[in-house]
């Protein structure tokens, strides 16, 4: 301790320390972003100089690693959720 500090709190403490859960929060947001950031490609798949059947392979690609990221996040969060407990 320095001169003139007190110390914190405990409950104080408590929240300026990270949580697991806010890490995750943060991760899940950083996939959320990353799915949605392959939406504006699909608008320039006609202006690519390459077959109607490599650009549909293009599009596929496209929609499966934007669902791809966002699905286990998905899961993951709807999974780790609080859920009610059953009355006793």
């Amino acid at each position: 301790m320095g001169i003139g500090r007190t110390p914190l709190p405990t409950a104080v403490r408590g929240t300026l320390q990270r949580s697991p859960g806010r890490v995750w929060f943060w991760v899940g947001v950083t996939m959320l972003l990353l799915s949605f950031a392959t939406y504006p490609a699909y608008p320039l798949l006609p202006f690519l100089p390459i077959s109607a059947w490599q650009k549909g392979g293009v599009g596929i690609a496209l929609a499966a690693m934007s669902w791809g990221i966002f699905l286990p996040q998905a899961h993951r969060s709807f999974w780790r959720r609080e859920r009610p407990s059953a009355p006793p």
